[in-house]
């Protein structure tokens, strides 16, 4: 096995039997399975079915991401773990690479599961397959990515609840290029449409799935996704087209090698 699969392997068979990590796990498959039963119950099916769920993966997949964003470096720089690898003969790219990886598929994997969670027990109570909502769970995770490596990056060189921080700011500013952009579109920010439009170009957007946006647009999008407004106004929000995605994902890479950078530049003690 290569030095990048086993330090990948190692990382995730650390990282899931921290008990943070167990605890958001759990927690967000009985709030999966709270949203089934409320939605059977409820006069409005599948916008109780789809807003719960998309809470539980905005919600707790962001406490995922800055989790495992802000422990991804700083803790084993200062342990000394990661010096003893770079000094066994990892590279310090094999150090950063694997470690980004296994974040990654982390994330992957917890959404993974409370999707199945959702999608499954919709099935068996009878509520149908909500197809949109696994879309809508892929475009979660790539916001996701984006947020958990903008806190990664800010990891190598910062402590971790500062890490959580910039990415927590990250995330806030990819939702608000989305927004200030749509208010733009409509020529709701007079002088500043341009401005507005200048930083969609610029900056990276969060994912927003065809479920999402039109939930959002009815203000029946709960928590994950409320109606945008500007002067008790509504403003339409549109879905993600495929060069807003691969820009995104440009910006994922991005900050993968600000990863790469911030450990080839430190001193691993």
């Amino acid at each position: 096995m290569s030095a990048f699969w086993l330090l990948a392997r190692v990382d995730i068979q650390r990282e899931v039997r921290r008990r943070w990590f167990l605890g958001v796990v759990v927690a967000g498959i009985v709030a999966s399975v709270m949203v089934v039963i409320g939605a059977t119950t409820a006069s409005n099916i599948d916008d109780t079915f789809r807003s719960g769920g998309a809470s539980v993966l905005l919600l707790g997949g962001l406490v995922v991401a800055l989790g495992l964003g802000a422990t991804a470096f700083w803790r084993d720089i200062q342990s000394g773990s990661l010096g003893l690898a770079a000094a066994a003969g990892a590279p310090r790219g094999v150090l950063s690479s694997s470690r980004v990886v296994s974040r990654l598929a982390m994330l992957a994997g917890v959404l993974a599961v409370w999707t199945f969670t959702l999608v499954v027990g919709g099935l068996v109570s009878g509520l149908g397959l909500h197809g949109p909502f696994i879309t809508h769970a892929l475009a979660e995770y790539v916001t996701l990515a984006l947020t958990l490596l903008a806190t990664a990056a800010a990891s190598t060189v910062l402590g971790p609840w500062v890490a959580a921080i910039i990415g927590l700011m990250m995330h806030i500013t990819a939702q608000a290029t989305v927004n200030l952009s749509a208010a733009a579109d409509v020529g709701r920010l007079g002088s500043a449409n341009r401005l507005a439009h200048v930083a969609y170009n610029m900056l990276p957007h969060t994912i927003v799935s065809p479920m999402i946006a039109e939930m959002q647009n009815r203000d029946a999008g709960g928590p994950a996704a409320p109606q945008f407004e500007i002067n008790n106004v509504p403003v339409p929000i549109h879905p993600s087209t495929m060069g807003s995605v691969l820009w995104t994902i440009a910006w994922c890479a991005f900050l993968a090698w600000l990863c790469f950078v911030g450990i080839r530049r430190r001193n691993l003690n």
